[in-house]
């Protein structure tokens, strides 16, 4: 379906729909930046990814949804490692900013959230699904389009609210970033999750909801990654190395690395040194 060819389309009607679709997105696929002329809303089924709208930065995940009004300059990326797939609507008319908040998202909170995803999820794909329909049949369009707002406004978990930043995504991220920038220290995962303000099995969920691991093994291999570049530097001993990643007994290092490549740091550092 094309959108309207004129603006003054907009203002006649309380709410049209002028498209709709669903992707599933490779990883760091990307939108942006761009502006449209019209509404448009996405919600998040799978994954999460990044959203940047109003000098603001957003880490959204399943169970999300993300408004951009007409006009503004938006950028959004899937994530890296677990991508987003995502519903979504380009919608505008007189009544759609009216009709839009009483779901929960307006400018300054372009953020909805709900623990219902499949009931969302089934809302969205009816309207994708009659689409071929909605030529002959006008009103099961506008049908759909308001089912799908009735349904969102009865599962919205945080009306008028932000995303919680202890949201499964985003703390996530915040945790990997500590593990990164501690590598070398005595860092547990109990004491990581107190400092996240969650409980450990809080974060063990979020690790394997979206990383496919247990946040002990991510930083695991976190640290045996970081390694890697240390044993290119034949002036680092073994032991400085180990070290260097958070390993203050060399002997343990070494039989975490056997077990993870099958070869020990020296056999690693000769072939690594051998092929430069």
């Amino acid at each position: 379906m094309k959108p309207p060819a004129t603006a003054a389309f907009a203002s006649r009607t309380e709410l049209e729909l002028y498209y709709a679709g669903r992707q599933a997105c490779p990883p760091e696929h990307a939108s942006g930046p761009f502006i449209r002329e019209h509404f448009l809303l996405h919600f998040i089924t799978v994954g999460g990814g990044r959203f940047e709208i109003n000098g603001r930065q957003y880490l959204l995940e399943q169970g999300n949804a993300f408004l951009i009004y007409p006009g503004q300059l938006f950028y959004y990326q899937a994530d890296p490692v677990t991508p987003w797939t995502y519903c979504w609507i380009g919608c505008n008319g007189a009544g759609a900013e009216k009709l839009l908040a009483a779901v929960g998202l307006t400018k300054d909170a372009p953020v909805y959230r709900t623990a219902h995803i499949r009931a969302v999820e089934r809302a969205f794909d009816a309207i994708n699904r009659n689409a071929p329909k909605f030529a002959a049949r006008r009103f099961l369009e506008k049908s759909l389009l308001f089912n799908l707002l009735d349904v969102m406004m009865l599962h919205n978990a945080q009306p008028d609210a932000e995303p919680r930043a202890t949201g499964g995504f985003d703390l996530v991220s915040r945790a990997v970033t500590i593990m990164v920038r501690e590598l070398d220290q005595a860092l547990t995962i109990e004491g990581l999750a107190a400092r996240l303000g969650v409980s450990r099995s809080h974060l063990f969920a979020a690790f394997k909801q979206h990383l496919g691991r247990s946040p002990k093994a991510h930083l695991k291999c976190l640290r045996l990654e970081k390694s890697l570049d240390y044993l290119r530097n034949p002036d680092l001993r073994i032991g400085e190395v180990a070290r260097a990643v958070g390993y203050p007994d060399p002997l343990h290092y070494s039989k975490e690395f056997r077990r993870w490549l099958k070869q020990s740091p020296r056999e690693y550092r000769r072939h690594s040194l051998s092929t430069q």
